[in-house]
């Protein structure tokens, strides 16, 4: 809590310079017009207000209140550049080299002896003292627990105990730097330190409308999850999620491999939000289950275009292809022309007479591209499937016959 208190105090000095930035001009400039100033039993003189007319002392002085803003500006740009510049010189550096300590430190039989641990956490309480080195150390140690799928936390919590590096955390969440916030969020939630504190502050910023803030609190949320309904319960409390923002949750589960996913909740949902979130996940980490691939059939043909065909690309990815057929013949007509040939695209090799005879359908009937397609499915399968359409008139036919032809004599 201390840390905020001073983050806070800070804040409060921030705004109080902004302040006495704006107000010194404008007191200066009414002054300037005053021909006596009062204070207690002093009597100021004005020597500039009888010498020189008002609009004399307005041009004079807005050009030193302009020469003063200039020469700040250069000095404050000239600063931060230096800084921005030595701090992307110096971060790769450091975070590399903490990195190399933390990975001695996880796995070398050295650090198994108390003494060589706390000279290692001595070693390290110096180099706390500086925030660019705190940075990379954080940096290193959410790389490699994002990297291994063994989880160290436990030896994580441990260092920041012994280093004394919690209340950095605190000060990294409430700063106004950006890139603090998510260092924040990463190390909080790939060491799973679950505080009431930092869960509200993460549920503040996945309401944010910065696009890079809002999508790592997403991710550390869900990094943050334990009970298998938490994904859901959280999906369905975001009335505002985009398609952008879903991706990112499910690119934040797919990596939290602990997490059960469950899937009735989200595909049974009315809320479209958490069907899509159903179905991109099922593609990546759907389990067996007839249940759940029931209701993934439930949204093919569906009338909303996106449920429709994240449904399909579900189905092509889950269900074996030769075990797909039946459902391919018996809907395909009905699905507009990018799907089909997304199922056409995903649907080589099923080994299946069936769906070849099927195919030469697809090849009579559909436009260039899906004819296209078809016979590339065909000319690899079973040659002899397009045989008949060797002498046809059709000039689409004909010409997704030379297409393919040509395609396999430049392989």
């Amino acid at each position: 809590m201390r840390a905020i208190y001073i983050i806070n105090i800070r804040r409060f000095f921030k705004r109080l310079f902004q302040t006495l930035a704006i107000g010194i001009p404008v007191l200066g400039l009414y002054f300037l017009y005053q021909p006596e100033i009062y204070f207690n039993d002093y009597v100021f003189i004005n020597p500039v207000f009888p010498r020189f007319k008002w609009w004399q002392c307005l041009v004079v002085y807005f050009i030193a209140i302009n020469a003063v803003g200039v020469l700040l500006f250069t000095g404050f740009s000239l600063f931060y550049t230096y800084r921005r510049t030595h701090h992307e010189k110096i971060l790769p550096r450091l975070s590399n080299a903490f990195t190399n300590l933390v990975v001695e430190y996880l796995y070398s039989e050295k650090y198994q002896d108390e003494k060589e641990k706390e000279a290692l956490f001595k070693k390290l309480r110096y180099f706390s003292k500086y925030k660019l080195h705190v940075e990379a150390l954080f940096i290193s140690i959410t790389r490699i627990q994002e990297t291994v799928a063994v989880n160290h936390s436990p030896h994580f919590k441990e260092l920041l105990d012994k280093v004394d590096l919690y209340k950095t955390i605190d000060r990294f969440l409430y700063s106004y730097n950006l890139s603090d916030r998510i260092l924040a969020m990463r190390i909080i939630s790939y060491l799973r330190l679950r505080d009431e504190r930092y869960e509200k502050r993460i549920y503040k910023y996945s309401d944010s409308k910065n696009y890079a803030l809002r999508t790592e609190a997403y991710g550390a949320l869900i990094r943050l999850m334990e009970g298998e309904n938490q994904l859901a319960d959280f999906i369905g409390s975001k009335y505002n999620l985009s398609l952008f923002d879903i991706n990112i949750t499910v690119n934040a589960v797919i990596k939290n491999h602990k997490m059960n996913i469950d899937y009735i909740d989200f595909l049974s949902s009315d809320l479209n939000r958490k069907i899509i979130t159903g179905l991109i996940l099922a593609k990546y980490r759907y389990r067996k289950g007839s249940r759940s691939l029931i209701l993934i059939l439930n949204f093919i043909g569906h009338q909303d275009y996106l449920l429709n065909r994240l449904a399909w690309d579900s189905f092509l990815k889950l269900v074996p292809k030769d075990e797909g057929v039946d459902i391919i013949v018996d809907r395909f007509n009905q699905e507009p022309d990018d799907i089909k040939f997304m199922i056409l695209k995903d649907s080589h090799e099923t080994g299946s007479e069936t769906f070849h005879k099927f195919l030469q359908e697809v090849i009579t009937n559909s436009s260039l591209m899906i004819k296209i397609e078809a016979m590339k499915i065909l000319f690899k399968e079973n040659f002899d499937f397009i045989l008949p359409f060797v002498n046809s008139e059709d000039k689409e036919i004909k010409m997704a016959l030379q297409e393919v032809s040509d395609l396999n004599i430049n392989q």
